[in-house]
């Protein structure tokens, strides 16, 4: 990996706490990126309505996932972004997807659940999919 890519995993659950929440798709009603900045993973998670940073003092991915999202029932997808497409698009939604695609460097204005999302990026190639057990 270079210093124009970063490893973001994109962390999807049933924490969504919006009234709206109980009519999306079960599994993924709420989602955030969590960001490797080459020391430590940085969870952006927007679930009470504000992004709440935390940095969590992991090295390896692998323990991060099983320490983090196995607790947490998650589907993860890991990915590369890199550096110069992280910015947010002109049509940015502020909720936990319109937060993701800005990290991630998606500009899918017609993408507006977590599941599109999940749908969208499961689709790029070689993407697999991480299920904690």
């Amino acid at each position: 990996m270079t210093d124009d890519v970063v490893q973001v995993d994109v962390v999807f659950h049933d924490g969504g706490a919006w009234p709206w929440s109980k009519y999306l798709r079960p599994g993924f009603r709420h989602c955030f990126p969590v960001v490797f900045d080459g020391e430590h993973w940085i969870a952006l998670d927007s679930t009470q309505g504000y992004v709440r940073p935390h940095v969590a003092c992991y090295r390896d991915r692998e323990d991060a996932m099983r320490s983090v999202y196995a607790t947490m029932g998650s589907t993860v997808v890991p990915l590369e972004a890199e550096r110069a497409a992280i910015h947010p698009s002109k049509l940015f939604v502020g909720s936990c997807v319109g937060l993701t695609q800005a990290v991630l460097g998606v500009h899918k204005p017609w993408i507006f659940t977590p599941y599109q999302l999940y749908r969208h990026l499961t689709g790029l190639p070689d993407v697999e999919v991480y299920r904690p057990s």
